[in-house]
């Protein structure tokens, strides 16, 4: 959502100005890669969702996942739906688990690139949040800016689109790879974890006493 400064002269136009316009392209190419991104790798949740309600027929799991409005329940029903059809124990359950979690993890940096308002103020060259977005959103654009933090979040999603395509692979009886998958390095939350000091100081080791020297 873009939001012109209201100090701009308001005139009824279907196209922003030419300045304003620049500014929205380059935000909206951020943004439209996140949404790829984003589609792209919750379609493969979709798959994984529907070879575990019928492998040989997708259209019943289809059905289902198409019946939920909401990414964030459809992913909870994968996760119910997980725990019913492979035992808690297996390599596949535990990396459909861990890639859902990802999922969640990642979703409000996507809702940062798709429902965050923006302006154009005058004395910018770029977008900035609107003062009335969500203090945490406006917080995780602004410390590192909207172009590292989505071009971040694209390269995790793509990561977890990969590997997802490898789970579904399995499920679907055409490999058998999960024993060398490794889980993607993600770096889109890493932006935001801080390094943890130790508090209070440090212990210092005992010093051994030295034993006297025998006498001759």
């Amino acid at each position: 959502m873009v939001v012109l400064q209201h100090r701009e002269k308001l005139r009824m136009s279907r196209r922003w100005g030419p300045r304003q316009h620049d500014m929205i392209q380059r935000y909206s190419k951020e943004v439209g890669e996140v949404a790829v991104a984003w589609n792209s790798f919750h379609f493969l949740l979709q798959c994984i969702f529907c070879a575990l309600v019928e492998r040989e027929n997708m259209a019943p799991g289809v059905a289902i996942w198409n019946a939920i409005k909401a990414d964030a329940l459809q992913r909870d029903l994968l996760v119910a739906l997980a725990k019913t059809r492979l035992t808690s124990n297996s390599r596949l359950f535990k990396n459909i688990i861990w890639v859902t979690a990802q999922a969640t993890e990642l979703a409000k940096f996507r809702n940062d690139a798709i429902h965050m308002p923006v302006e154009t103020p005058e004395v910018s060259r770029d977008v900035v949040p609107w003062h009335i977005a969500r203090p945490a959103s406006m917080e995780r654009v602004t410390k590192h800016g909207y172009k590292k933090l989505f071009r971040t979040l694209v390269g995790d999603l793509n990561q977890l689109y990969v590997y997802s395509v490898y789970l579904n692979e399995v499920l679907a009886g055409r490999g058998n790879e999960l024993a060398s998958l490794r889980r993607p390095l993600l770096r889109c939350s890493q932006l935001f974890q801080e390094k943890s000091r130790k508090s209070g100081p440090r212990r210092q080791k005992p010093r051994r006493r030295r034993q006297p020297n025998a006498s001759p």
